[in-house]
């Protein structure tokens, strides 16, 4: 099944004390890049294992990850306690500047000072628990099934492209097989009276054998049923891996430059005026293609 590598999941998890989200964007990337990998400091021993999921999960794309946690009140995973070196510390200096100043404060101004002067306080963070983790990975894997089936419905709408861009060659190259037979008879004659034309102003000899072999050496190169046969050959096969049942972004990508060599030696051996113009509407047809290969899982 197509799968496009733009899309966006976000997954939930909660308990007793946490929210938990995880949210996941994904555009087109050539490999696996995940640049973009924000997670709290509490879940760093989980990194490898979520960076393993996310690499299973969706396969290739430039990837950023954020977490955020939401903490019910009073559930807070943090222990607060007085520094109380730093207390005594700071009191005594404010005590000191007091009497400096010649100033009269007393304790309780003091005592409020102190209370409020940074690193008074200290805040330590509780390690997570077994329980957060179970949270972390169940709303990930949500995420990542989410975005996978964004995915999807994203490459529903460049499989329709694909199909009429396809639509648009294979008209084209319909056009070319109808009129490909009479440029051999159209060169020879624009061949013999460019000869007469010569004859009849220069007094020129003419080996008629070796006049033979030049004509039909130039008719075999006009010759252009291997091409389109080639070209219908790669449409079909692009169908074909359209309806794999893995997204096949980096065959089609090959397939389409496949498709392009046949239009430019079509492109090269047409001689004809109409058959360049058919060539011109194949090409931009496939230029549409190959814009939106390169966002194809």
């Amino acid at each position: 099944m197509l799968r496009s590598m733009t899309g966006f999941g976000k997954g939930t998890a909660s308990n007793e004390r946490l929210a938990l989200t995880v949210e996941l964007k994904s555009v087109n990337s050539k490999v696996l890049d995940l640049g973009g990998f924000r997670l709290p400091l509490r879940y760093r021993s989980q990194e490898a294992l979520v960076r393993n999921e996310i690499a299973e999960g969706l396969e290739r794309g430039k990837v950023d990850l954020q977490v955020s946690l939401s903490w019910l009140e009073g559930c807070e995973p943090l222990s607060t306690g007085l520094n109380t070196t730093q207390f005594s510390h700071v009191v005594n200096l404010l005590k000191a500047s007091c009497v400096r100043e010649g100033l009269h404060c007393s304790d309780d101004v003091i005592f409020s000072a102190a209370m409020q002067t940074e690193g008074v306080w200290h805040k330590e963070e509780e390690n997570a628990d077994e329980q957060e983790f179970i949270l972390l990975h169940q709303a990930l894997k949500q995420a990542i099934d989410e975005l996978n089936q964004f995915r999807i419905k994203e490459a529903e709408a460049t499989a329709r492209d694909f199909a009429e861009q396809l639509k648009v060659i294979r008209a084209a190259a319909a056009h070319v097989d109808e009129i490909k037979d009479a440029r051999p008879e159209a060169f020879r004659l624009r061949f013999e009276e460019e000869l007469a034309r010569l004859k009849a102003k220069e007094a020129i000899t003419v080996d008629d054998g070796r006049l033979a072999q030049e004509l039909f050496y130039h008719i075999q190169r006009l010759d252009v049923n291997e091409e389109l046969k080639r070209l219908a050959q790669h449409c079909l096969t692009f169908d074909e891996a359209l309806e794999k049942e893995h997204s096949q972004g980096r065959k089609l990508n090959f397939i389409a430059q496949e498709m392009g060599r046949e239009m430019n030696t079509l492109g090269s051996k047409a001689c004809d005026q109409a058959i360049q113009h058919w060539v011109v509407v194949m090409k931009d047809a496939l230029e549409k293609i190959k814009e939106q290969v390169l966002n194809i899982l």
